[in-house]
């Protein structure tokens, strides 16, 4: 009986293991593209790129530039959640943490996460 636990208890944890390494794969896919704020036009995007760049434009003019990267962590109730991670390519100390509270082939939506601890403003971002 005990042997049989200890093989379903693993199989649970390899499961979610993979499917967290799947969804990540899967959000690293489906952020990639021209986004544009719900409340702006398209002057002002990012634009995210498989290399793990991107760009950050006002008036169509390129304003930063960063790499980006998805991470994920767990809640103690066993809830993953995505987290985007913005470092400015011209000064490596000025980063930008935000949850992914939605991301598909249409919508991302993310709230900001201030570095003194505590939630910042939900934006979303329309695909183009």
């Amino acid at each position: 009986m005990k042997t049989a636990y200890k093989i379903i208890t693993g199989i649970l944890i390899f499961t979610a293991l993979g499917f967290t390494t799947y969804q990540l794969n899967q959000e690293d896919q489906l952020i990639v593209g021209t986004w544009v704020e719900e409340s702006t036009t398209t002057e002002n995007r990012l634009v995210f790129y498989e290399t793990g760049n991107l760009e950050d434009y006002y008036k169509n003019q390129i304003s930063e530039t960063y790499t980006w990267q998805i991470t994920d962590s767990q809640t103690p109730g066993g809830l993953i959640i995505s987290h985007l991670i913005l470092t400015n390519t011209e000064d490596p100390n000025d980063t930008y943490h935000y949850e992914i509270n939605a991301l598909s082939e249409e919508r991302l939506v993310l709230v900001y996460q201030r570095p003194g601890g505590g939630i910042g403003k939900l934006t979303t971002y329309y695909k183009q």
